[in-house]
């Protein structure tokens, strides 16, 4: 049986259909990612997976001043696809398909979802289907806001400050003009890269 085979078979495996995913999975709002609740985020946290899972990484995709304002205890704050790409696919680490990804914004909404399908698709461009570096890849459903609200003392700072806080709106735009910048300069050198083949 191929891999396409086992996909369609047995939604459930991770992204090279070599295992079943680790953590338990909710339907959250994007169909086509694996989504875990903040309970499950918890266990993590608490090492109730370490006997199945080496290492995980937390990445919150919001801006830096809504990470300052409050994060998940030992979350990484990556908010561009250029930084996302250089810490994971530009220096693999020899481990890297034991470690469990899992990303989110400030309601797993847009920005953590969308930097999830960024990464699994530069990893797929980099390997020979259906091999990935990154087979393990989860979203927070509810994202940093539902997470706060049940799991405060999880949270560094204990605090949660929104996107849309009134004394930030400057830094917004200019991390909102950041990223339009950086998905042209990605399109433009797909597009030159199409054009020479």
């Amino acid at each position: 049986m191929n891999a396409v085979q086992l996909s369609f078979e047995n939604p459930d495996l991770i992204g090279d259909f070599t295992r079943p995913y680790v953590l338990p999975l909710i339907a959250g709002k994007h169909e086509d990612l694996k989504s875990i609740s903040s309970e499950t985020m918890v266990r993590v946290l608490n090492g109730d997976f370490t006997s199945q899972i080496k290492k995980h990484v937390v990445i919150d995709c919001r801006f830096p001043y809504e990470f300052e304002g409050g994060h998940i205890r030992g979350a990484r704050n990556i908010y561009s696809k250029e930084k996302l790409e250089q810490e994971f696919l530009q220096s693999l680490r020899a481990d890297s398909k034991s470690v469990v990804l899992i990303f989110h914004c400030e309601y797993s909404s847009q920005r953590g979802p969308s930097m999830s399908r960024f990464l699994r698709g530069k990893d797929r461009e980099t390997n020979e289907y259906p091999n990935l570096h990154y087979p393990e890849i989860y979203v927070l459903d509810g994202g940093y806001k539902a997470f706060f609200e049940c799991c405060e003392e999880l949270c560094e700072p204990q605090s949660y400050k929104p996107m849309l806080h009134p004394d930030h709106g400057d830094e917004m735009k200019f991390y909102f003009t950041q990223s339009k910048k950086l998905k042209k300069e990605v399109k433009k050198s797909r597009i030159g890269r199409r054009l020479k083949r």
